[in-house]
């Protein structure tokens, strides 16, 4: 649940100034979002996971179906551009390899509404409805969207091009990116996030513990799970997200880089799960125009992960940095992850 920049929370002890408050509210950076939960943002190629279960949903996925890739993939008179030109291609290396023309053909096969279907399904348009306030629900556009939105009301071929490959009309926050992880770890299953484990009841003074609340639950035969936990396993092994590897562990995930403005770097994805045969966590990372997932996200991704994994030898946390020194933000929460996991008797910690 790491949103940086963040503030000071001291300031508000007292009642903060108004020039101290005007300071973070007109901040361009916005440290009073909280992008975890609140953060909308294209989802990139990591949306071709919800574009193979939707593939799935309409009958059309083929694990072992190849499909020529030029380079692009021709929506009329506009070529959509793939990052490479990859021959006869099927599935596990156009995952690996985030194949553009792979999935725009596998979504133009399933059709628009199966890929609505599922992305609904897997929590995509709505909150997960973790306990905190605030929480957006994203966007996946919908018929009366279109309606509303569109001047000419039309939705057309190459918007469902863009939104197999997480571009174009939708949106998603970093948490329900990393359910999505969570599913495909869990073969199909997704569970509200929570925030807290257990509260006390100012009644009865006893504690309630949260239980666990099964949001999706996807049918889908075994092959497509292990296929899609290969594919992402993959990735980091030899694909697009080699910078996560960690030596001794086998982990999944798969990144994605969404274009904002024509001025701006990407915005940098991975969402992943670890470990690949028997997983603990899942994460999602996100960083406002930095570039490639591959370069800027999966490292992150990889130093909370190797820290919360502590049975890996060579993990080293990092030492707390000096006073004046510019904290990282991500290594610090997988820190204190890390000790909390420690500390606790529950090995869910």
């Amino acid at each position: 649940m790491v949103s940086a920049p963040t503030y000071d929370a001291g300031l508000f002890e007292g009642g903060i100034s108004q020039a101290a408050y005007q300071a973070l509210s007109n901040d361009p950076d916005k440290p009073f979002v909280n992008r975890a939960i609140r953060g909308l943002y294209s989802p990139g190629s990591t949306f071709k996971i919800v574009t193979t279960l939707a593939a799935v949903r309409a009958g059309v996925f083929d694990v072992s179906r190849p499909n020529p890739c030029p380079g692009y993939y021709q929506v009329g008179n506009r070529r959509v551009r793939c990052m490479g030109v990859h021959g006869s291609i099927s599935f596990m290396r156009a995952f690996e390899r985030s194949c553009n023309t792979y999935f725009i053909d596998l979504a133009m096969r399933a059709g628009i509404e199966n890929l609505r279907g599922t992305a609904f399904e897997v929590g995509l348009g709505h909150p997960t409805g973790i306990d905190l306030v605030g929480e957006s629900g994203g966007i996946f556009p919908t018929d009366d969207w279109v309606k509303k939105w569109r001047p000419d009301g039309k939705w057309y071929p190459g918007d469902t091009a863009n939104v197999a490959i997480g571009q174009g009309e939708v949106s998603a926050t970093p948490l329900q990116m990393a359910c999505i992880a969570a599913l495909i770890a869990n073969g199909g299953k997704s569970y509200r996030p929570h925030f807290v484990r257990s509260f006390t009841d100012p009644l009865t003074h006893k504690e309630q513990t949260i239980q666990p609340e099964v949001l999706a639950d996807i049918a889908a035969p075994g092959l497509v799970w292990s296929s899609l936990r290969q594919a992402m396993g993959q990735v980091i092994a030899s694909g697009t997200a080699r910078s996560a590897a960690i030596s001794g562990l086998s982990w999944g995930g798969k990144t994605g880089s969404t274009e904002t403005r024509r001025d701006r770097k990407t915005h940098s994805w991975f969402i992943g799960f670890a470990p690949l045969n028997d997983p603990q966590i899942a994460v999602a990372v996100l960083v406002e125009d930095a570039g490639h997932g591959g370069e800027i996200a999966a490292p992150i991704a990889r130093d909370v992960v190797r820290a919360y994994l502590q049975g890996i030898p060579e993990v080293v946390l990092p030492t707390d940095p000096p006073a004046d020194a510019p904290v990282n933000s991500a290594l610090t929460a997988a820190r204190s992850l890390a000790l909390a996991r420690q500390s606790s008797a529950d090995p869910r910690s």
